[in-house]
């Protein structure tokens, strides 16, 4: 009696099975020293009548554009360098830079909202949050039930599924789940960012003068 096995999605080793957890872990970390260097609000955009989109958008867009820079010497290296593949060149590149984008706009709201000291903060205790809840190494059902609960509302959840799809070839609907969210993840945090725009119009001696800056 003989079994006979078919791969639907095989990787060629480790390498490709670990890569999708590794790129959005660079990337958020590359977001957070983007968010070092840049401010989330343009001081001279809130001293201005602008609208709160506007002024969201003048504090991302360049962020965004180093995001793309870092997603091209990223997957360059990775695939040039380290001659790792992926089923499709155009939608691994397009996914990847959604991805960047998605992290870019929730640590961009994460420091608009709580400030640029606890905001880095919590961009920290989430990328720790994510190293366990987003089964970028280990399948998220052998972990405890906290972070099995966290796993649906991470952004770096659908990043590493959708780049797991695209680098296996096994691409089905959870790609387009994981578009989705991130997209989600994108418009939300700019939304929130923008009407925390808005309320940063009245300016105060506190923000004049804070007692702590990083």
């Amino acid at each position: 009696m003989r079994a006979d096995s078919t791969d639907l999605a095989a990787a060629d080793g480790y390498g490709e099975g670990f890569a999708p957890f590794f790129i959005p872990l660079a990337l958020f970390v590359g977001g957070l020293i983007t968010w070092l260097l840049l401010r989330p609000l343009p001081p001279r955009g809130l001293a201005t009548p602008a609208r709160g989109w506007r002024i969201a958008l003048a504090g991302y867009l360049p962020a965004l554009v180093i995001g793309v820079g870092q997603v091209v010497v990223l997957l360059a290296v990775v695939h040039f360098g380290l001659g790792m593949g992926w089923s499709t060149g155009l939608g691994t590149v397009a996914f990847t830079v959604l991805v960047a984008a998605a992290f870019l706009a929730v640590q961009q709201m994460l420091t608009a909202v709580l400030g640029p000291a606890a905001g880095k903060v919590a961009i920290i205790a989430l990328l720790m949050l994510q190293l366990t809840a987003a089964s970028g190494t280990y399948p998220v059902e052998t972990t405890p039930a906290f972070f099995r609960a966290l796993h649906p509302a991470l952004p770096m959840t659908y990043a590493i599924t959708g780049l797991r799809e695209l680098t296996t070839g096994g691409t089905d609907a959870r790609l387009w789940t994981s578009v989705g969210a991130l997209a989600l993840f994108l418009v939300g945090s700019l939304a929130v960012t923008s009407w925390r725009a808005a309320r940063q119009r009245t300016w105060t001696l506190s923000r004049l003068h804070p007692a702590l800056s990083i």
